[in-house]
């Protein structure tokens, strides 16, 4: 993974770029998410986080709205 001012210095064709639009930022970070393969789940609050071995294994997590409860996410 490359430093965020360089990834976004080549959207705007410069080595780094300090200074930049919250659309660029979020495009980039929707790029690392991507790239990593993260699962991303929005609207939800994580309350617990299963561990194995040092990895996170699984999490439980609600919807803010209010809407479907409790969710449990393995990964």
């Amino acid at each position: 993974m490359d430093f965020l001012p360089a990834r976004v210095g080549r959207h705007y064709g410069k080595l780094e770029q300090w200074i930049f639009e919250p659309g660029v930022a979020e495009g980039v970070f929707k790029q690392y998410i991507q790239e990593g393969k993260v699962k991303v789940v929005y609207g939800h609050a994580v309350v617990g986080v299963t561990k194995t071995g040092g990895a996170i294994s699984s999490c439980s997590a609600f919807a803010v709205d209010g809407s479907s409860g409790f969710d449990i996410y393995r990964l």
